[in-house]
């Protein structure tokens, strides 16, 4: 979907802004209510994530509140709204 070449680039950084998102995020995963909503934000990624898998991540931050853990449930929010903005179906 998107190119190795996109995927991996490190001469961005982190832009300020993304810590902030970064950590609103994170706050809101605190709340178990957000698992519906979340879930169905993801449903564009169907065709290419296994929205299993995404919910055992899920499951395993409610466990361990691991911040990487949240940076995977991140990732994949933030491609969804990618692909939903890009989506043409």
């Amino acid at each position: 979907l998107i190119p190795d070449a996109v995927r991996s680039r490190s001469d961005l950084g982190n832009h300020p802004g993304w810590l902030a998102e970064r950590s609103r995020f994170m706050d809101k995963l605190n709340d178990t209510r957000v698992w519906p909503l979340l879930a169905r934000r993801l449903m564009v990624l169907e065709r290419w994530v296994d929205l299993d898998a995404v919910e055992r991540v899920w499951n395993e931050f409610q466990l361990t509140r691991g911040f990487m853990v949240g940076m995977r449930l991140f990732s994949v929010v933030i491609l969804a709204d990618w692909v939903r903005q890009y989506d043409s179906r």
